[in-house]
Protein backbone atom coordinates (compact mmCIF):
# COMPACT_ATOMS: atom_id res chain seq x y z
CA UNK A 1 0.00 0.00 0.00
CA UNK A 2 1.08 3.57 -0.52
CA UNK A 3 1.68 4.09 3.22
CA UNK A 4 3.96 1.04 3.55
CA UNK A 5 7.35 2.74 3.53
CA UNK A 6 9.24 0.68 6.16
CA UNK A 7 12.03 0.67 7.16
CA UNK A 8 11.70 4.43 6.62
CA UNK A 9 10.00 6.16 9.56
CA UNK A 10 7.27 8.76 9.19
CA UNK A 11 7.43 11.29 12.05
CA UNK A 12 4.53 13.75 12.33
CA UNK A 13 5.44 15.16 15.74
CA UNK A 14 4.85 18.91 15.78
CA UNK A 15 7.88 21.15 15.23
CA UNK A 16 7.71 24.94 14.98
CA UNK A 17 10.82 25.26 12.81
CA UNK A 18 11.96 27.11 9.72
CA UNK A 19 13.18 25.38 6.54
CA UNK A 20 16.81 25.00 5.53
CA UNK A 21 18.27 24.85 2.06
CA UNK A 22 17.75 21.32 0.77
CA UNK A 23 14.57 20.61 2.75
CA UNK A 24 11.67 19.27 0.66
CA UNK A 25 8.90 21.50 -0.71
CA UNK A 26 5.28 20.33 -0.83
CA UNK A 27 3.31 22.77 -2.95
CA UNK A 28 -0.16 22.24 -4.47
CA UNK A 29 -2.33 24.10 -6.95
CA UNK A 30 -5.75 23.08 -8.29
CA UNK A 31 -5.33 19.44 -7.16
CA UNK A 32 -1.85 19.32 -8.69
CA UNK A 33 1.52 19.02 -7.00
CA UNK A 34 4.78 20.76 -7.84
CA UNK A 35 7.56 18.44 -9.04
CA UNK A 36 10.93 18.83 -10.70
CA UNK A 37 11.83 16.83 -13.80
CA UNK A 38 15.33 15.47 -14.25
CA UNK A 39 15.45 13.65 -17.59
CA UNK A 40 12.58 11.12 -17.21
CA UNK A 41 12.60 11.23 -13.41
CA UNK A 42 10.15 13.29 -11.33
CA UNK A 43 11.08 14.34 -7.83
CA UNK A 44 9.78 16.60 -5.10
CA UNK A 45 11.71 19.87 -5.28
CA UNK A 46 14.05 21.12 -2.54
CA UNK A 47 14.47 24.66 -1.23
CA UNK A 48 17.04 26.60 -3.21
CA UNK A 49 16.12 29.78 -1.36
CA UNK A 50 14.01 30.28 1.74
CA UNK A 51 10.39 31.45 1.51
CA UNK A 52 7.44 31.36 3.93
CA UNK A 53 6.83 27.69 4.79
CA UNK A 54 5.14 25.46 7.38
CA UNK A 55 6.78 22.29 8.69
CA UNK A 56 4.56 19.23 8.24
CA UNK A 57 6.54 16.07 9.06
CA UNK A 58 9.83 14.22 8.67
CA UNK A 59 10.65 10.92 7.00
CA UNK A 60 13.96 9.65 8.34
CA UNK A 61 16.36 12.58 7.93
CA UNK A 62 14.27 14.41 5.33
CA UNK A 63 12.17 17.40 6.44
CA UNK A 64 9.00 18.35 4.53
CA UNK A 65 7.44 21.82 4.42
CA UNK A 66 4.23 23.17 2.93
CA UNK A 67 4.62 26.21 0.68
CA UNK A 68 1.75 28.25 -0.76
CA UNK A 69 2.28 28.48 -4.53
CA UNK A 70 1.78 32.26 -4.31
CA UNK A 71 4.90 32.46 -2.14
CA UNK A 72 7.18 30.51 -4.48
CA UNK A 73 10.22 32.09 -6.03
CA UNK A 74 10.58 32.11 -9.81
CA UNK A 75 10.95 28.56 -11.17
CA UNK A 76 12.71 27.43 -14.33
CA UNK A 77 11.30 25.07 -16.97
CA UNK A 78 12.37 21.93 -15.06
CA UNK A 79 9.48 22.49 -12.61
CA UNK A 80 5.88 21.57 -13.35
CA UNK A 81 2.59 20.77 -11.63
CA UNK A 82 1.25 17.23 -12.17
CA UNK A 83 -2.12 15.74 -11.23
CA UNK A 84 -2.13 14.30 -7.71
CA UNK A 85 -3.94 11.18 -8.93
CA UNK A 86 -0.63 10.18 -10.56
CA UNK A 87 0.64 9.50 -7.03
CA UNK A 88 -1.55 6.40 -6.83
CA UNK A 89 0.90 4.50 -9.02
CA UNK A 90 4.49 4.88 -7.86
CA UNK A 91 5.74 2.93 -10.89
CA UNK A 92 4.11 5.35 -13.34
CA UNK A 93 6.66 7.55 -15.10
CA UNK A 94 4.08 10.36 -14.92
CA UNK A 95 4.07 10.10 -11.11
CA UNK A 96 6.90 10.21 -8.61
CA UNK A 97 9.41 7.40 -9.01
CA UNK A 98 10.13 7.06 -5.30
CA UNK A 99 7.63 5.39 -2.97
CA UNK A 100 8.68 7.38 0.10
CA UNK A 101 8.31 10.65 -1.78
CA UNK A 102 4.94 9.54 -3.16
CA UNK A 103 3.67 8.89 0.34
CA UNK A 104 5.04 12.23 1.53
CA UNK A 105 3.19 13.94 -1.33
CA UNK A 106 -0.09 12.25 -0.34
CA UNK A 107 0.32 13.23 3.32
CA UNK A 108 1.12 16.75 2.17
CA UNK A 109 -2.06 16.75 0.08
CA UNK A 110 -4.07 16.03 3.23
CA UNK A 111 -2.36 18.85 5.12
CA UNK A 112 -2.79 21.16 2.13
CA UNK A 113 -6.57 20.71 2.32
CA UNK A 114 -6.47 21.75 5.98
CA UNK A 115 -4.22 24.76 5.38
CA UNK A 116 -6.23 26.07 2.42
CA UNK A 117 -9.67 25.43 3.99
CA UNK A 118 -8.93 26.78 7.46
CA UNK A 119 -7.82 30.30 6.59
CA UNK A 120 -10.92 31.88 8.11
CA UNK A 121 -12.84 31.07 11.28
CA UNK A 122 -16.05 29.12 10.75
CA UNK A 123 -17.56 30.74 13.87
CA UNK A 124 -16.88 34.48 13.52
CA UNK A 125 -15.23 34.79 10.10
CA UNK A 126 -11.98 36.36 11.26
CA UNK A 127 -8.69 35.33 9.64
CA UNK A 128 -7.06 32.47 11.53
CA UNK A 129 -3.41 32.26 12.55
CA UNK A 130 -1.05 29.31 12.77
CA UNK A 131 -0.67 27.65 16.17
CA UNK A 132 2.89 27.56 17.46
CA UNK A 133 2.34 24.53 19.72
CA UNK A 134 0.38 22.06 17.55
CA UNK A 135 -0.85 21.40 14.01
CA UNK A 136 -3.84 23.73 14.17
CA UNK A 137 -5.13 27.16 13.20
CA UNK A 138 -6.53 29.49 15.89
CA UNK A 139 -8.96 32.38 15.61
CA UNK A 140 -7.49 35.46 17.39
CA UNK A 141 -11.00 36.84 17.98
CA UNK A 142 -13.03 33.96 19.41
CA UNK A 143 -10.25 31.38 20.08
CA UNK A 144 -11.90 28.76 17.86
CA UNK A 145 -9.30 26.09 17.07
CA UNK A 146 -9.35 24.16 13.81
CA UNK A 147 -7.46 20.86 13.32
CA UNK A 148 -6.95 18.81 10.13
CA UNK A 149 -10.09 16.89 9.18
CA UNK A 150 -9.80 13.10 9.22
CA UNK A 151 -12.97 11.38 8.03
CA UNK A 152 -13.58 7.73 9.02
CA UNK A 153 -14.68 5.40 6.23
CA UNK A 154 -15.05 1.63 5.94
CA UNK A 155 -14.27 -0.91 3.24
CA UNK A 156 -15.58 -4.44 3.63
CA UNK A 157 -14.55 -7.70 2.00
CA UNK A 158 -17.89 -9.53 1.75
CA UNK A 159 -17.48 -13.30 1.58
CA UNK A 160 -20.05 -15.92 0.53
CA UNK A 161 -19.22 -19.57 -0.13
CA UNK A 162 -15.49 -18.83 -0.53
CA UNK A 163 -16.17 -16.02 -3.00
CA UNK A 164 -15.57 -12.31 -2.60
CA UNK A 165 -17.86 -9.51 -3.74
CA UNK A 166 -16.10 -7.02 -6.03
CA UNK A 167 -17.54 -3.78 -7.31
CA UNK A 168 -16.89 -0.93 -9.71
CA UNK A 169 -18.14 2.56 -9.01
CA UNK A 170 -20.28 4.26 -11.60
CA UNK A 171 -18.54 6.96 -13.63
CA UNK A 172 -15.07 6.51 -12.06
CA UNK A 173 -11.84 6.58 -14.07
CA UNK A 174 -10.31 3.76 -11.99
CA UNK A 175 -10.77 0.48 -13.90
CA UNK A 176 -9.76 -1.83 -11.04
CA UNK A 177 -12.28 -3.69 -8.92
CA UNK A 178 -12.89 -2.46 -5.37
CA UNK A 179 -14.73 -3.41 -2.19
CA UNK A 180 -17.97 -2.00 -0.86
CA UNK A 181 -16.99 1.19 0.96
CA UNK A 182 -18.44 4.36 2.41
CA UNK A 183 -18.21 7.08 5.04
CA UNK A 184 -19.45 6.72 8.60
CA UNK A 185 -22.51 8.74 9.52
CA UNK A 186 -23.15 10.61 12.75
CA UNK A 187 -24.16 8.34 15.62
CA UNK A 188 -23.26 4.98 14.07
CA UNK A 189 -20.49 2.56 14.95
CA UNK A 190 -18.03 1.26 12.36
CA UNK A 191 -19.80 -2.11 12.36
CA UNK A 192 -23.16 -0.44 11.82
CA UNK A 193 -21.63 1.51 8.94
CA UNK A 194 -20.42 -1.76 7.38
CA UNK A 195 -23.92 -3.22 7.53
CA UNK A 196 -25.60 -0.08 6.20
CA UNK A 197 -23.22 0.45 3.25
CA UNK A 198 -23.48 -3.21 2.22
CA UNK A 199 -27.28 -3.11 2.41
CA UNK A 200 -27.55 0.19 0.53
CA UNK A 201 -25.14 -0.65 -2.26
CA UNK A 202 -25.76 -4.36 -2.79
CA UNK A 203 -28.89 -5.36 -0.82
CA UNK A 204 -26.86 -7.90 1.17
CA UNK A 205 -27.26 -8.54 4.90
CA UNK A 206 -23.98 -9.25 6.72
CA UNK A 207 -22.87 -11.14 9.82
CA UNK A 208 -19.62 -12.16 11.51
CA UNK A 209 -18.07 -8.71 10.93
CA UNK A 210 -14.38 -8.58 11.88
CA UNK A 211 -11.79 -5.80 11.77
CA UNK A 212 -8.89 -6.51 9.38
CA UNK A 213 -6.66 -3.45 8.79
CA UNK A 214 -6.59 0.32 8.30
CA UNK A 215 -4.95 2.88 6.03
CA UNK A 216 -4.59 6.68 5.98
CA UNK A 217 -5.83 7.93 2.60
CA UNK A 218 -4.81 11.53 2.06
CA UNK A 219 -6.48 11.78 -1.36
CA UNK A 220 -9.83 12.27 0.42
CA UNK A 221 -8.75 13.22 3.98
CA UNK A 222 -9.86 9.76 5.07
CA UNK A 223 -8.91 7.08 7.54
CA UNK A 224 -9.96 3.83 5.87
CA UNK A 225 -10.92 0.98 8.20
CA UNK A 226 -11.11 -2.47 6.61
CA UNK A 227 -13.43 -5.28 7.67
CA UNK A 228 -14.21 -8.85 6.61
CA UNK A 229 -17.82 -10.03 6.78
CA UNK A 230 -20.02 -12.87 5.58
CA UNK A 231 -23.30 -12.49 3.71
CA UNK A 232 -26.40 -14.57 4.41
CA UNK A 233 -27.07 -14.96 0.67
CA UNK A 234 -25.61 -14.03 -2.71
CA UNK A 235 -28.58 -12.17 -4.22
CA UNK A 236 -27.20 -8.77 -5.24
CA UNK A 237 -29.53 -5.79 -5.58
CA UNK A 238 -27.32 -3.13 -7.15
CA UNK A 239 -27.57 0.52 -6.13
CA UNK A 240 -27.28 1.78 -9.69
CA UNK A 241 -26.76 5.46 -8.90
CA UNK A 242 -23.60 4.51 -6.95
CA UNK A 243 -22.23 1.29 -8.47
CA UNK A 244 -21.75 0.32 -12.08
CA UNK A 245 -21.05 -3.34 -11.28
CA UNK A 246 -21.01 -5.87 -8.43
CA UNK A 247 -20.28 -9.58 -8.72
CA UNK A 248 -18.92 -12.65 -6.94
CA UNK A 249 -15.37 -13.86 -7.69
CA UNK A 250 -13.55 -17.04 -6.74
CA UNK A 251 -9.95 -16.70 -5.57
CA UNK A 252 -8.50 -17.93 -8.85
CA UNK A 253 -10.56 -15.39 -10.80
CA UNK A 254 -9.30 -12.35 -8.90
CA UNK A 255 -7.05 -10.11 -10.99
CA UNK A 256 -3.42 -10.06 -9.81
CA UNK A 257 -2.09 -6.67 -8.65
CA UNK A 258 1.62 -6.82 -7.80
CA UNK A 259 1.74 -3.44 -6.07
CA UNK A 260 -1.66 -2.59 -4.59
CA UNK A 261 -1.79 1.08 -3.58
CA UNK A 262 -5.04 1.17 -1.61
CA UNK A 263 -6.24 -0.86 1.34
CA UNK A 264 -9.19 -2.09 -0.71
CA UNK A 265 -6.89 -3.55 -3.37
CA UNK A 266 -4.57 -4.99 -0.70
CA UNK A 267 -7.49 -6.81 0.92
CA UNK A 268 -8.61 -8.20 -2.44
CA UNK A 269 -5.09 -9.55 -3.03
CA UNK A 270 -5.00 -11.00 0.50
CA UNK A 271 -8.22 -12.89 -0.31
CA UNK A 272 -6.68 -14.19 -3.53
CA UNK A 273 -3.63 -15.39 -1.57
CA UNK A 274 -5.86 -17.14 1.01
CA UNK A 275 -4.81 -14.89 3.88
CA UNK A 276 -8.44 -14.92 5.04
Amino acid sequence: MINEIAPAKYDNSFKDIEPRLGDIILCYKDNRILVRRTYDHLELPAFIEIVEARHLFDIDDKRFFHVDYNDLYTLDDSYEFIETRALRNVDDIHGLNDKIMSYAAVCGLHYNYFITHAKYCGVCGDKMVRSRIEMANICPTCSNTKYPDIMPAIAVAIINDDRILLTKYKGRLNVNYALVAGYCEVGESLEECVKREAKEETGLDLYDIKYYMSQPWGFSNTMMIGFIAKSYNDNIVLQEDELGFAGWFKREDVEVLDNPTSMSHKMIQDFRLKKF
